[in-house]
């Protein structure tokens, strides 16, 4: 079974690092980040985008730095761009992810449970 599940863990960890790495462009999630005490920032983004996927959901903080005081449209589409990808990392890791690595660990299950059955049936003989 683990080597069914590490090429899908193989492609979680890639996406986790990709929504991580766009948090870090955007320049939102830079306190959550900061959060973890003992770890650099970039490792920080990795474990906020990490816990997300894995259901301790918080809200993004907005931390880009606006280039003025007024409302510009810049601004407005980072922000957007900000919460577009945020609500696209809980429904790809969260969402799709975990449940194809529950629906995988129950197929499992169940080869196992069957194999089980066959084998009971071929002791009794």
């Amino acid at each position: 079974m683990l080597i069914a599940v590490a090429p899908f863990l193989g492609l979680f960890f890639l996406w986790v690092a990709f929504f991580a790495t766009i948090s870090i462009i955007l320049g939102s999630n830079k306190a959550n980040a900061e959060g973890f005490t003992g770890t650099i920032t970039a490792v920080g983004y990795f474990l906020q985008t990490f816990e997300n996927s894995l259901g301790n959901i918080s809200n993004p903080s907005i931390d880009f730095e606006k280039k003025s005081d007024s409302d510009n449209i810049l601004d407005k589409v980072i922000f957007v761009l900000i919460y577009a990808f945020w609500f696209a990392a809980q429904i790809l890791l969260l969402i799709v992810f975990l449940n194809y690595v529950i629906a995988l660990i129950s197929q499992y299950y169940e080869d196992v449970m069957n194999s089980k059955v066959e084998h009971v049936y071929t002791m009794k003989e």
